[in-house]
């Protein structure tokens, strides 16, 4: 009994050694995809149309191939004449957003404002009542600037195959029920929200782990942009480029 417990003991050793050298070296290239990106922004002479993002590194198009497969990259290719504003940052959390929307002028107006952000309050553990405070004051100030608001925030964060058991069923369940709460607040607010949360069972993303994620296994790659570009393509009622 006492050596079957010794090696049951070296198995967990072992599984939690080689976790803890997974993540930090998926970390380690999730740093190097962040560094590597910048949010794509356009401004072409005589536009005719205004479209304003803010959000963290998926408004940023972390993990895309190039600039022009993120979410903002193809708005520019569908609206070559409309300039894309955007205030995308890297490990931005609601607050930063709330914070990067302050700077914009009165007098300033976009068709479409697209907020992208949650994923960093579920990871970085924000707190229901400073979520429900900044939320509600960005989605406020956006509408001052835009007719049309959408928020949305990444799938399930802890379906992300980077976290390892027990930390991904936590996510799992944070993101669950966050991403509620973003859709109350957005919806008590008379903003668009689209939920991209999935069942883990019937996560797309899940079922093909190579085709969706970024080589960090946390970032996604240009079809899960694709994905996310053409939802909102729908939820704005306009017709896929595709």
């Amino acid at each position: 009994m006492k050596y079957i417990l010794i090696v049951c003991a070296i198995i967990i050793l072992s599984w939690f050694l080689y976790s803890l050298y997974r993540f930090f070296t998926l970390l380690h290239i999730s740093r190097n995809l962040v560094e590597e990106s910048f949010a794509y922004s356009q401004a072409p002479t005589n536009s005719t149309k205004r479209i304003l993002i803010i959000g963290d590194s998926l408004g940023v198009g972390v993990g895309a191939s190039s600039p022009s497969n993120s979410i903002a990259g193809r708005f520019a290719k569908d609206n070559p004449w409309a300039e894309i504003r955007n205030l995308s940052v890297s490990g931005a959390k609601i607050r930063d957003g709330l914070t990067t929307i302050k700077i914009l002028k009165d007098t300033e107006t976009y068709d479409l404002t697209l907020i992208q952000l949650g994923a960093n309050d579920i990871t970085r553990l924000t707190s229901d009542k400073d979520i429900n405070r900044d939320l509600k004051e960005l989605l406020t100030i956006a509408k001052l600037h835009s007719n049309r608001v959408i928020f949305l925030t990444s799938g399930n964060v802890g379906h992300a195959p980077i976290f390892p058991f027990p930390i991904n069923y936590y996510y799992t369940a944070r993101s669950n029920r966050l991403i509620s709460l973003f859709q109350k607040i957005s919806e008590d607010n008379d903003v668009l929200y689209i939920n991209l949360n999935y069942p883990r069972r019937d996560d797309p993303f899940l079922k093909n782990i190579d085709l969706y994620y970024a080589p960090d296994l946390f970032h996604v790659s240009d079809a899960s942009y694709e994905f996310w570009y053409q939802r909102i393509l729908k939820a704005l009622n306009l017709p896929s480029k595709t």
